[in-house]
């Protein structure tokens, strides 16, 4: 076995190797099962074989499909030295017995296991959800394009099954939920097989995205198997598709923590694609604004009818009179307390012309004139509080047509929230034919920036026709459709020269005018790849298809069959569904994307910048992200679709044009996010920026660079406040000089948080007897904007110290000690011409770590918290007395007990 490492060259050192490298040796040496989060490049794969190699250990790989199987053959045979017999070194058990790298399916080992027809069904469904990038729980709220999508894939899923696409229609797929009979003697022949082989660690790929079956043998594997299992995914647990019984059976077998590889650092040497996400606002097209305006009429035509209907006990008009009146009585009050109410009840007041005498006029000056969605409380309470609690019937009606009607305008109102709806006004904007003019002149700017190196890809979620659209008898149901946009990118004289493709299927749809070269380019490739394939040509003068069916028709032929259409220049855009999100479709080479879809989906935005291919030889350096939103500012309702995306954006980093990253919409533009109402002239003002940038490829891959390089650090924290109520640039703190004698020190926040984790750092090496120094822990606070920061944390105890740090954040437990920090805002010093001035001081409480559960332990940490922090009060949870500091700090919005999540990111310093 020896000699066979012989057989594999060495690869040339460079920095995804030792990045991936330091992850695996580390893993290695804990002997633990660990997942790792990273793209599954090429560069990454090669990667671990290079560490297999180096190390003489011997691993057994497991993947998913035939597109998983490609990718890790064609990095082997790129490995191997000539002469050698692959079936040697890779691939599955054959004559010659186990190879030194087994490369098996989890299939192979489909008839180990026994499974019901209603598991069957289970896993068609969750598949079927999942292809679509929706959530596998079925009572997720899904909006039109999420409804679309799943009628779109059922369809292909149907169609496939007749072209025997077998990889998609498994009996047993890794999604499959519950527990699995398993066929004992088959398993365990199996099992003991691979335990004779003596692997040194088992390769999970695709490990997110299994459950049922896989993951009871990945258990079985481990009782029979002593080594460590690493799971590779695309995605971090909480973005990947799954049911939570899923998730939970993958976290008891790999860990409540993962490795992310710095998605940064890798980009150095191209291993991941650096990308910049951009947006574009339009207005619908008339037909569907007057269809919105119509939803609109409805709902006031419902209010109207409830005001002077003589229906109702008592109209609305009648309650907020009333509401008026108890305001009045403590309006300086209520607005300190209530303003949020008190402004509804004002906005919808002065909009029906419910407001008299000059008392409210201060009030009013406050409150935005045009605010769409500024009656939606009053609205709610109405709902709730009056119409439902009434005894009459017509009461009850009223209530049940209200919620209806606001639903329809884009807005869920409940007991106790209001929150962004799917509704026929969102889909009215997610289907107006402006997002098509839109995405055509995205195009054109694009191909004007790149020429030839273009390569785009459309996603939108049906092909034909919205199948919901049509149901709810709305217009313009076919535009954002593949076909639609399809059309549309011929009459155009610039778009139709990238000779656009549709992708559907197991067909191919082009211009007529490019068949010829189409069917010559497929054939060539059909030939290369043999395995049975036939083509077939069908031309009626209006557009052509391609259709390509055989036993050799798999994922891996047909994503290698459309990447090689892109790569040769035969087509530069394509156009698919959401189906081209899934992971079989990783490597397909696009620079640019454009996202139509309409979605409440996290798992479809998560995915969307996965999609992002490996382009390097095209001579860009970095791609762009679309997104082409339809809105309305001056109706009720016709900005959802926005707040939608700013709630799908809001926990995910993105880099600004000034090269940083930050978190939510703020990276798009300073101009989005933040409460006030948005105007079309500030979406406007938006487009302009982001046109701006299209040119800028160049800069967006030298700041991803920038962010990994020279980083050392491998435990991380991201901290997340939720105000910024916090921040200022004096801040005062009263620190210990000496024995019962304190000084201020003043500095901005960045340097209280400083304070903290230097006082944590220097508690924890007393504890462990050792001296402060940056071999022992060291870390740094990587900003990422204002309310957010990365702590890199590197040393000996620097897996003690990140532990401490979430514990000082976490919330408050009985077992727990409480720290309190005070801070002085605007704090001035006694000096010669003015007179001292304490300031406005707040207090925060934190939990002390558990490490310190000693009244010695507790002098440790109230030594340094008053020396680096500031004066400090201790106080244990079990005193009653205790309750009261609590809810002090619970009532106060100044909270500086952040959101913490661990990660582990592996970012070496480039050579």
């Amino acid at each position: 076995m020896s000699d066979l490492w012989n057989n594999i060259n060495p690869s040339k050192a460079d920095h995804v190797l030792g990045v991936v490298g330091g992850t695996l040796d580390e893993i290695m040496s804990t002997s633990k099962h660990r997942l790792v989060v990273t793209p599954m490049h090429e560069k990454i794969i090669n990667a671990i074989i290079e560490f297999c190699r180096s190390k003489h250990l011997r691993p057994l790989i497991l993947v998913t499909d035939s597109v998983a199987t490609s990718s890790w053959e064609r990095v082997f045979r790129k490995r191997l030295k000539e002469g050698v017999d692959e079936r040697t070194i890779f691939g599955e058990p054959c004559e010659l017995g186990f190879p030194l790298m087994p490369l098996i399916p989890y299939n192979y080992f489909g008839s180990c296991f026994k499974i019901t027809s209603s598991q069957q069904v289970e896993s068609r469904r969750l598949h079927l959800r999942e292809i679509s990038s929706i959530s596998a729980y079925a009572g997720d709220e899904l909006s039109s394009g999420d409804i679309d999508a799943s009628l779109e894939m059922d369809k292909v899923l149907r169609n496939l099954e007749r072209v025997n696409f077998d990889e998609y229609i498994t009996g047993l797929s890794p999604l499959m939920e519950g527990d699995v009979q398993i066929i004992e003697e088959e398993l365990g022949q199996a099992l003991d097989i691979l335990s004779e082989q003596k692997f040194d660690l088992v390769i999970a790929d695709g490990a997110a995205r299994l459950g049922g079956a896989w993951m009871t043998l990945l258990r079985e594997m481990d009782e029979k198997m002593p080594c460590p299992f690493i799971g590779f995914s695309t995605f971090k647990p909480e973005e990947a598709f799954g049911t939570k019984l899923a998730h939970q059976q993958r976290q008891n077998f790999f860990g409540t923590r993962f490795t992310e590889l710095s998605l940064t650092s890798l980009s150095v040497d191209g291993a991941c694609r650096p990308w910049r996400e951009l947006i574009s606002f339009v207005e619908p097209d008339r037909q569907s604004a007057k269809a919105i305006e119509e939803v609109i009429d409805n709902l006031h035509d419902l209010i109207q009818d409830i005001n002077y209907g003589h229906r109702t006990k008592l109209t609305l008009n009648q309650y907020i009179k009333s509401e008026l009146g108890h305001l009045a009585k403590d309006m300086l009050g209520n607005w300190a307390r209530r303003q949020e109410w008190t402004s509804s009840v004002l906005y919808y007041g002065r909009e029906h012309d419910l407001i008299d005498g000059a008392d409210w006029e201060v009030y009013l000056k406050k409150v935005p004139t045009e605010q769409p969605q500024g009656n939606l409380l009053v609205y709610r309470e109405y709902v709730f509080n009056v119409l439902l609690e009434s005894e009459d019937e017509h009461d009850h009606k009223y209530a049940e047509q209200f919620i209806s009607r606001v639903k329809k305008v884009g807005y869920l109102l409940t007991e106790h929230e209001i929150r962004p709806y799917s509704s026929l006004s969102n889909n009215l904007l997610g289907r107006t034919s402006a997002k098509e003019d839109r995405l055509l002149s995205l195009m054109e700017k694009e191909w004007e920036a790149t020429g030839d190196k273009f390569r785009g890809l459309v996603i939108a979620d049906f092909t034909d026709s919205s199948q919901d659209a049509l149901d709810a008898g709305l217009p313009n149901a076919d535009s954002c459709g593949l076909m639609s946009v399809f059309w549309k990118c011929q009459e155009n004289l610039v778009t139709v020269q990238m000779n656009p493709v549709v992708v559907w299927e197991n067909m191919l749809y082009c211009n007529p005018r490019f068949a010829s070269r189409m069917e010559k380019s497929i054939g060539h490739y059909i030939d290369l790849y043999g395995k049975h394939l036939q083509m077939t040509r069908n031309d009626d003068g209006v557009y052509c298809y391609f259709k390509i069916k055989g036993e050799g028709f798999t994922q891996a032929f047909w994503t290698w069959l459309v990447n090689s259409l892109l790569a040769d220049g035969t087509t530069l855009c394509i156009l698919a569904n959401r189906e081209v999100l899934l992971d079989e479709w990783n490597g397909l080479g696009v620079n640019t994307v454009f996202n139509l879809t309409v979605t409440n989906s996290e798992i479809l935005r998560a995915r969307l910048g996965h999609r992002l291919g490996d382009t390097e030889d095209m001579g860009l350096p970095a791609a762009h992200l679309w997104d082409i939103i339809a809105v309305m500012p001056d109706v009720q309702g016709g900005l959802s679709p926005y707040f939608i995306y700013e709630g799908l954006r809001e926990s995910r980093w993105a880099i600004c044009d000034d090269g940083k990253f930050e978190l939510g919409l703020g990276a798009i533009s300073p101009d989005l996010g933040g409460s006030e109402h948005k105007s079309m002239d500030v979406f406007e003002k938006v487009n302009t920026q982001q046109d701006l940038l299209i040119p800028n490829r160049k800069e967006v891959s030298n700041s991803w660079i920038k962010m990994g390089d020279g980083e050392k650090h491998f435990l991380a924290l991201e901290v997340h406040f939720e105000n910024d109520l916090h921040l200022s640039k004096k801040i005062s703190r009263e620190v210990l000089v000496k024995k019962n004698e304190y000084k201020y020190e003043t500095g901005d926040f960045e340097k209280v948080l400083e304070s903290i984790y230097l006082a944590l750092a220097h508690s924890l090496c007393e504890k462990k007897d050792k001296k402060y120094d940056k071999d022992i822990v060291d870390f740094k606070i990587l900003k990422r904007n204002n309310l957010a920061h990365r702590l890199l944390v590197t040393g000996e105890l620097a897996e003690d110290f990140i532990t401490m740090v979430e514990e000082l954040f976490a919330p408050f437990k009985m077992q727990f000690y409480l720290l309190t920090m005070i801070l002085y805002y605007d704090h001035r010093e006694k000096s010669l011409f003015k007179k001292a001035q304490v300031g406005e001081a707040y207090e925060s409480a934190f939990a002390i770590p558990e490490l310190f559960k000693t009244k010695d332990d507790l002098l440790i940490i109230n030594k340094y918290w008053q020396e680096f922090v500031g004066k400090t009060k201790v106080y244990s949870m079990r005193i009653p007395q205790t309750k009261a500091v609590i809810q002090k700090l619970k009532d106060s919005k100044f909270n500086l007990r952040p959101q913490c999540f661990r990660t582990e990111v592996r970012m070496e310093a480039k050579k």
